[in-house]
């Protein structure tokens, strides 16, 4: 940390450049130019706000409580004549969801018992007709033939009164359908299994997370990846019931104090809302990472973890644009997946997702089982390349880096009504090329504070 040296506005402006860049954040004067290569929005949104007061673009990303923390070590002085000034908090928004139970899913019994009312009798005849076309539906026809056949032989009531009765034997094969329809498999080491449902509306609700306040959450279950330097780590929330209320693409933040220096960083769970009573983080461990290999490598089942949030600029909502482009590099695949799972478990959603996702292995590939089974299960909704530095022999995807001709042959098109998108996470000189080369392909090049409304967005 430095002393309360205090610096003009003009002695600031001299610090301007790549290898001497300066910025002010709050009336505290940074001397980033040894972190440039370690930002993960790039060189290029450091240098555009060198020698300036950056204050309403570090807060608009989103996650400034973080980055004060890693900057801490940067600080070399205050702006001469600053008044500090108090900073909003921000409402936090997520989506409501209903609480997974047994009840949620209609038996055939219930449906049965419904048929009896006249109201489901006629609806069911109706929705039998409609979809036997298009669909095959256990017991449909035998139902259409047995409706027609009443209805000519003894008129109008006995067709009515059997349309209620079969409508129980219809209930059964639909609900057998839409079982099916809905299940993705699930497996040891797999994300739980998940249902494609509708959503229901969005509206303010409490969640555990708290942006201003670190929270302590249990360690419930730690599970090694084999070979991939991964672990999964299960947080228990206050409630088999409590919501952790992060809207989806946004990120947590962890809290440790290692020796003397106090850490924090930022991750994605790779659970969401929908999840109730647990928060479930997927990291790679570092051996010399301050944070991973000196704390979270060395959780035990009960030990407390301080988190903190939500954080970050993305809120995704349904509608946020018709065709989505996601290029991922290692871990930097957790906030896409929080997207493409939410699309694919929503029923109403048909926004289309191509993913390009990066890694030096095939071992190193994150979540590939879960991204594989949405790709099958929901082939409108995602289409998933990887590309790898060392491929293994029969490798049917992409090698090498992700170049200008695969991003026009993967990417959707610029659009300038802003139904297209791109998503960017991955590492900086990743990000910094896949920038420069969408730029080349006619995107319109984001500016040095990331934002929604943005073409290119980078988590």
């Amino acid at each position: 940390m430095a002393d309360n040296t205090e610096y003009t506005l003009k002695e600031i402006t001299e610090h301007n450049t790549e290898k001497d860049l300066w910025i002010i954040v709050d009336g505290n004067v940074y001397d980033v130019t040894k972190y440039t290569l370690d930002h993960p929005g790039g060189l290029e949104s450091l240098v555009e706000v060198a020698g300036q007061d950056a204050t309403q673009a570090f807060e608009d990303v989103g996650h400034s409580d973080e980055a004060r923390e890693i900057m801490a070590p940067f600080l070399v002085g205050k702006l001469q004549g600053f008044t500090k000034s108090t900073r909003r908090q921000a409402v936090q928004i997520v989506r409501k969801q209903p609480a997974p139970s047994p009840s949620s899913v209609p038996s055939s019994k219930t449906l049965g018992t419904i048929g009896a009312a006249s109201l489901l009798a006629g609806t069911a005849t109706t929705i039998v007709y409609k979809l036997h076309g298009r669909m095959h539906i256990p017991g449909a026809h035998k139902y259409l033939q047995n409706i027609n056949s009443l209805q000519s032989e003894n008129g109008f009531l006995k067709g009515f009164l059997l349309a209620s009765v079969l409508s129980a034997a219809f209930g059964a094969g639909f609900t057998s359908y839409i079982s099916k329809l809905t299940t993705i498999p699930g497996g040891f080491g797999r994300s739980p299994m998940y249902k494609r449902v509708p959503k229901l509306p969005t509206r303010h609700i409490v969640g555990f997370l708290k942006s201003t306040v670190f929270q302590p959450l249990p360690l419930v279950s730690k599970q090694i990846l084999p070979g991939q330097g991964l672990v999964r780590l299960t947080f228990e929330l206050p409630t088999p019931m409590t919501r952790l209320g992060l809207p989806i693409g946004q990120h947590v933040a962890i809290q440790a104090k290692i020796g003397e220096q106090t850490v924090t960083r930022s991750y994605t769970p790779t659970s969401n809302d929908g999840d109730l009573g647990k928060l479930i983080l997927l990291i790679r461990l570092y051996d010399e990472g301050l944070l991973t290999g000196k704390y979270l490598a060395k959780l035990k089942v009960g030990d407390q973890v301080l988190f903190r949030g939500p954080k970050g600029a993305m809120k995704y909502r349904k509608g946020y644009a018709k065709k989505i482009g996601m290029v991922a590099g290692g871990t930097g695949i957790t906030p896409h997946y929080q997207l493409i799972r939410s699309i694919c478990e929503d029923l109403t959603d048909t926004t289309e997702v191509s993913l390009v996702y990066a890694n030096r292995t095939e071992d190193d590939i994150l979540l590939r089982a879960e991204l594989d089974a949405w790709a099958k299960a929901y082939p409108k909704n995602l289409k998933v390349h990887y590309m790898l530095d060392n491929p293994p022999e029969g490798w049917l995807y992409g090698s090498g880096f992700v170049t200008k001709d695969i991003l026009e042959q993967y990417m959707p098109a610029p659009s300038n009504d802003g139904s297209s998108k791109i998503l960017l996470c991955g590492p900086p000189g990743m990000i910094i090329a896949t920038k420069k080369n969408l730029a080349e392909l006619g995107w319109k090049k984001p500016g040095s504070v990331g934002k929604m409304t943005d073409d290119i967005f980078t988590f």
